[in-house]
Formats: structure tokens, C-alpha cells, sequence
């Protein structure tokens, strides 16, 4: 490869300043107590028994 084949490659690149120091507002860490979390996980395990039984039925 000649060297003219990266013509325009060498352009300066700067990241932006300080954009990515403050976190955005929707990838913040959602804190949740245990009782949520525990809620959460039963709902979980609903729909995963619903679907193996929806899956089943189907078959």
C-alpha cells in the first residue's frame, strides 16, 4: 500500500471536553431495596414458568 492511500486519515481527532465526565441521566444506577428486588425476581420466575407452559401447550 502507498502511503496516498490514507490521504485525509491524518486529521487531528480531539475527544469532546468534559462530556464524559458527568454521567448521563439515563444510564444512572437505579438503587432498589431488597423487597423490590425480591419482587422483581418472583415476577421473573412467573413469566418464565408461563412461557415454558405456553411452549409446552404448544408443542
Amino acid at each position: 500500500m502507498s502511503e496516498d492511500e490514507f490521504e485525509g486519515l491524518e486529521e487531528p481527532y480531539s475527544e469532546p471536553r468534559g462530556k464524559l465526565d458527568t454521567p448521563r441521566e439515563d444510564k444512572k444506577a437505579v438503587t432498589i431495596t431488597s423487597e423490590q428486588r425480591r419482587r422483581l425476581e418472583e415476577k421473573l420466575e412467573e413469566r418464565r414458568l408461563e412461557q415454558q407452559i405456553a411452549d409446552y401447550e404448544f408443542e
